[in-house]
C-alpha cells in the first residue's frame, strides 16, 4: 500500500518519497521537508540525531509510566512520531548520498 509520491527537495538534491512507504503523515513530510530545504543533507542528519534522543528518552519514560499505571497514550504517539521522522531522515540520507 503507497501513496502519491510526495516530492522532498532542499540543497540541490530532490527526493520522492512515497508517503504510504512510509506512513508518514503531510505534517512529518512537510516538517522534515523544511529541515531539508533549510540544511540540506546537513539538516536531515540533525533531524536524525535530535529525534534519536528523543526517542530514546521518550521510550524511557514510557517504562516508567508503565510500571506506575500511568497514561501512556500521548507519550506513544510521540514516539510514533519520532520513528517516522527517524525514518524519513534515513532514507533521505540513503537516496542522497
Amino acid at each position: 500500500m503507497t501513496g502519491p509520491p510526495v516530492p522532498l527537495s532542499g540543497a540541490g538534491s530532490t527526493l520522492t518519497l512515497e508517503a504510504g512507504e512510509i506512513a508518514a503523515s503531510p505534517g512529518e513530510i512537510a516538517e522534515f521537508s523544511q529541515a531539508v530545504a533549510q540544511g540540506g543533507r546537513a539538516g536531515a542528519k540533525k533531524v536524525l540525531r535530535s529525534f534519536a534522543k528523543r526517542l530514546a528518552q521518550h521510550q524511557a519514560d514510557l517504562a516508567k509510566y508503565e510500571s506506575q499505571g500511568g497514561y501512556t497514550s500521548k507519550t506513544v504517539g510521540e514516539i510514533k512520531h519520532f520513528q517516522t521522522m527517524i525514518r524519513l531522515a534515513e532514507d533521505y540520507l540513503i537516496k542522497n548520498p
